[in-house]
């Protein structure tokens, strides 16, 4: 079943917003690894892109990103660091990637965890703007992208999750979750119909401006 067929199976006027999930230096163009860059050199053009279909239709976007520095909410790192010694950790930095920094008014949220739901304001400030769908898209495909959408599913939104606004540090990890949750937890959706799809929504509902007043963080 193709992207638009599984979209044509959903409401076209549920409120949605854009997750905009761990697009942060750190896991990208600062990795000293560079593996996630390497093997998804397109990712700048692809998040532009999708950016400008939501803010040009005046859809929320809103911007998650890690911060593991809270021992009392990040309690799954001490096992991480175990498991992974070579990865920055709690010293991971929330500063963006330019190409996918927040405009004025859009919603930041700090999340504690690989799930943006978790101890997090999201759900509430999602509801607070009636959205009933998300679209997800960032780093990295198998942790907090795949956690996030577990997140949304759990709390009874739409999960669509754009495969090409992805990475990962491999191109394999990627795809193999893509292949195994597409159709089950979530719907994974083409770039290219979601322009079509996103614009449908808008003009649908008959279009109102969803946008905050100043960026807010937990």
């Amino acid at each position: 079943m193709d992207a638009r067929s599984k979209l044509a199976g959903l409401r076209v006027d549920a409120r949605s917003a854009l997750l905009v999930v761990d697009i942060q230096a750190d896991w990208y163009s600062d990795d000293p690894t560079q593996l996630v860059s390497s093997a998804f050199p397109e990712l700048p053009h692809k998040v532009a892109e999708l950016l400008d279909v939501f803010r040009s239709r005046l859809q929320p976007v809103v911007h998650v990103r890690a911060k593991y520095d809270c021992p009392e909410a990040s309690l799954h790192m001490p096992f991480f660091k175990k498991l992974n010694p070579e990865k920055p950790g709690e010293a991971i930095s929330p500063t963006p990637e330019p190409w996918a920094a927040e405009l004025p008014g859009e919603l930041v949220v700090l999340k504690p965890t690989f799930d943006g739901f978790h101890e997090t304001n999201l759900h509430a400030e999602l509801q607070l703007l009636g959205v009933e769908r998300v679209y997800v898209c960032g780093l990295v495909t198998a942790a907090c992208i795949l956690n996030t959408c577990f997140g949304a599913f759990r709390l009874g939104y739409e999960v669509v999750l754009v495969g090409e606004c992805c990475a990962d540090r491999t191109r394999a990890q990627h795809d193999a979750v893509l292949s195994i949750y597409d159709g089950y937890t979530f719907v994974v959706a083409d770039l290219a119909e979601l322009k079509t799809f996103v614009h449908d929504e808008a003009g649908a509902r008959g279009v109102t401006e969803l946008v905050l007043s100043g960026a807010r963080s937990p």
